[in-house]
């Protein structure tokens, strides 16, 4: 089985839990996020959170061309269907064409890489400003397009007479509201009057009242009085109005008899008639060169703050391409699990899981590692119900092992780009790093790496499913800037499928 992430059932990985909401209904902070490898997730550099995707949102800086390179504002870009002026695709292969004068003068579009040549469809010109000019036309005469404008133009319409029509009725109501209310107070006062004096100038029941009686209207109103008058109500037979579906069934049978005797290697795929959807061609005679589609520069925001995660260069020509790039592979450790051997996940076996952790920032990360923060807590005379609601309470990921490892803290030492061409730096930043660690979790330590061993164990009713385990990890770390950082992460382990109890 192949997860929509792209591991198998039960491959050894390690992800991280977002603590964002992330789309699935859960709150901000409640680490009920999705997984994601550390290669897919962002570091907000303003509030200190690690976020995926679905925690930022996306902002549109600009298009350009992915072959000419050609930045286009906003305007320009939806004045040419968000495609490129100049660049144009094979229909046959879908590589950009290039212009190229024949010994008559003539100028065709050519493809370099499976030769095909725009003189075969009769789209030649005398120079190569005319001949993207007659492209231009022939890609605005085409009368799918033609027809589709006329349905937009036409809903364009309706939907501004609806609006007019709206915002009229709007001002009607508001006008004989203005208009009703002085006459409903001027009878209040005079009711008030006859009856010794009223404290309020109209009352609720004449609105009541006065709604009541145009209710009563609108009912005994006849359908005679609505329509108007001399208008002949013309009838249509069924043979009349399924015409127009038998004559395009009978146009698509004739079609596909035509295909009958065409030859195979000239029928257009799937993928070249969605290229080439104006013409709706079915042999490759009939498509056509289109224009080149535009890319576009967005820059993503933190949802909690608002503030810049990534933010490209405007010009797609610059250099370096990011004004600003925090991606979490920058800031956060990252973690290399040591595949453990399948023979020992087992019910009832405590197995020992090793993991590296390096570190990319150039200063300490100090790491606390809340290791038995969702292990299950149940007594052995715990009845099923009791065992069941306990589990769900301290183990809300279904996870399927505990952790036996105590909580611990360790540091793990700065980056430097030199410790690998000098081996001496590596001695002395090690050295440098305050360490206490116990040597039987923290098992190894080179620079800005360190070697850390769990002891686990998979739950009794845990046969036949993945080992997962779960680790929250709280990091204090400082980036370029000397800004102090405290973040969370949550990883989650997976160590292959648990076997039946061991003999």
């Amino acid at each position: 089985m192949i997860y929509s992430d792209g591991y198998a059932e039960g491959e050894p990985r390690v992800e991280f839990r977002t603590d964002v909401d992330d789309g699935g209904g859960q709150g901000a902070g409640t680490g009920t996020g999705r997984l994601f490898p550390l290669e897919e997730l962002y570091f907000c550099d303003a509030c200190s959170l690690v976020c995926s995707r679905y925690g930022l949102t996306e902002e549109i800086d600009s298009y350009y061309c992915p072959h000419c390179l050609e930045n286009m504002p906003s305007s320009e870009a939806m004045l040419y269907l968000n495609r490129c002026s100049k660049c144009f695709e094979c229909p046959i292969c879908f590589n950009t064409l290039t212009i190229t004068a024949a010994h008559d003068g003539k100028c065709f579009f050519s493809c370099q890489f499976c030769r095909w040549s725009s003189g075969e469809i009769q789209l030649e010109a005398e120079k190569p400003d005319m001949l993207v000019a007659a492209a231009f036309q022939k890609e605005r005469d085409s009368p799918h397009r033609t027809e589709m404008n006329k349905l937009v133009e036409t809903f364009r319409k309706a939907s501004q007479e609806i609006t007019r029509e709206r915002e009229l009725q709007a001002r009607m109501r508001r006008r004989s509201i203005t208009l009703f209310l002085p006459a409903t107070s001027g009878e209040g006062s005079k009711r008030g009057s006859k009856s010794g004096g009223g404290a309020h100038p109209w009352v609720v029941e004449d609105l009541e009242n006065m709604l009541k009686d145009k209710k009563t209207k609108l009912k005994t109103m006849s359908i005679r009085t609505t329509t108007k008058k001399g208008v002949r109500i013309e009838s249509i037979s069924l043979k009349d109005l399924i015409a127009p579906s038998d004559e395009k069934a009978r146009s698509i049978a004739e079609q596909l008899k035509s295909l009958d005797e065409t030859p195979t290697d000239t029928i257009a795929s799937l993928d070249q008639r969605t290229r080439c959807i104006n013409e709706e061609a079915h042999t490759l005679s009939g498509l056509i060169p289109s224009r080149k589609p535009l890319l576009t520069k967005r820059s993503r925001r933190c949802r909690q703050c608002t503030r810049y995660v990534v933010k490209p260069q405007i010009n797609p020509c610059s250099t370096p391409p990011f004004q600003k790039q925090n991606i979490a592979w920058l800031y956060v450790p990252r973690v290399l699990l040591v595949h453990p051997n399948p023979n020992e996940i087992g019910v009832g076996r405590v197995m020992s899981v090793s993991f590296a952790m390096y570190n990319p920032v150039e200063s300490n990360t100090t790491a606390r590692f809340a290791a038995d923060a969702y292990n299950r807590n149940i007594s052995e005379g715990e009845e099923e119900e009791d065992r069941d609601n306990n589990s769900s309470s301290s183990n809300p990921f279904g996870y399927t092992m505990d952790v036996l490892t105590e909580p611990f803290e360790t540091v793990i030492g700065p980056h430097n780009e030199l410790q690998d061409v000098h081996e001496g730096l590596i001695e002395e930043d090690s050295a440098a790093v305050p360490t206490d660690d116990n040597p039987e979790i923290i098992t190894e330590r080179k620079g800005n790496k360190i070697m850390v061993c769990l002891r686990v164990k998979p739950h009794d009713d845990s046969a036949g499913k993945e080992a997962t385990f779960g680790i929250p990890v709280e990091l204090s770390f400082k980036d370029r800037t000397m800004k102090e950082h405290n973040t969370h992460i949550h990883l989650v382990f997976t160590l292959g499928i648990i076997s039946g109890a061991s003999e």
